[in-house]
């Protein structure tokens, strides 16, 4: 019998076995999440957090949302990932706008600057980082299209 991986299910299964994470499934419901505010540079911004309840520091997750903004779905897939013990934040790179229009979507997208993206996903890491919940050494990120897009970037730098 072959075995075949795809190229993104290899990263994602690398993925989780760097970051140490059992990949059991916890059997009691997602945890609820709270938005949360921290600094990025001079600024204030936001993002929905998620810790799982059980009693240890956890690896991380940054959950970079779709050019729709920080929706229900993300919030959704973040508690999904604590489900799975890891602390997730989901950035709000648009500073709490969302849609469900394409047209609005692509304005969002075209309006977000690259550094202002990258200087939140830093301050992201930096905010994980001062949490007690959180290993220090072990934060990760998972975005789609757009998300993947500013996660790269970030990484460049």
């Amino acid at each position: 019998m072959k075995v075949f991986f795809s190229p993104i299910s290899f990263l994602i299964l690398v993925s989780l076995l760097l970051l140490g994470t059992p990949l059991k499934t916890q059997s009691e419901s997602p945890p609820e999440g709270k938005m949360v505010s921290y600094k990025s540079g001079e600024e204030t911004i936001s993002g929905f957090l998620v810790i799982p309840e059980r009693k240890r520091p956890f690896p991380a997750i940054i959950v970079i949302h779709e050019w729709w903004g920080l929706n229900d779905q993300v919030k959704g897939e973040a508690k999904r990932l604590a489900k799975e013990v890891y602390v997730a934040l989901a950035v709000d790179l648009y500073r709490g706008k969302v849609t469900k229009d394409p047209e609005e979507a692509h304005e969002l997208l075209r309006g977000l600057p690259e550094d202002r993206a990258v200087k939140n996903m830093l301050a992201a890491v930096s905010y994980l980082k001062s949490l007690p919940e959180v290993k220090k050494d072990k934060i990760g990120s998972i975005g789609w299209v757009h998300g993947r897009r500013i996660f790269i970037i970030t990484c460049d730098k």
